[in-house]
């Protein structure tokens, strides 16, 4: 998924991970009916998964190039928590037609990071 490869870019080239987070919002909105149909399908749960396998993996990065090694296992499960339910925040903002601005929920999802994460995030916030 390139939404998350674009949001690792942006973070390398010190892009506060604020904007990072509304720059794949604004990817989803931009394609809100493609979005729309994908995740109104019950029986289609891939779109999930997938969101969630792909924000895994830019969380493991970030920490990984932060701490110089893999995340621990209470850093992997926090980042496993936080995805499961930033994806299916995601969706349900996406299924009620995007009425809250990429900059809200991105000010949600930032929020909502765990401390066992956050640190790693902060280097960047000084753009915001």
């Amino acid at each position: 998924m390139t939404i998350a490869n674009n949001a690792l870019a942006n973070l390398q080239k010190q892009v506060s991970y604020k904007d990072c987070r509304k720059l794949i919002l604004e990817e989803f909105k931009a394609k809100q009916f493609f979005y729309t149909k994908a995740l109104d399908m019950t029986t289609q749960n891939s779109l999930m998964e997938e969101l969630c396998r792909h924000g895994r993996n830019f969380y493991f990065i970030v920490v990984e190039q932060h701490q110089g090694s893999a995340p621990t296992q209470e850093q992997a499960f926090s980042i496993d928590v936080v995805m499961y339910g930033v994806a299916y925040a995601v969706r349900d903002w996406i299924l009620r037609g995007c009425k809250e601005s990429t900059e809200e929920i991105a000010e949600y999802i930032v929020a909502c990071l765990p401390m066992t994460i956050r640190p790693f995030l902060e280097k960047n916030a000084e753009t915001d």
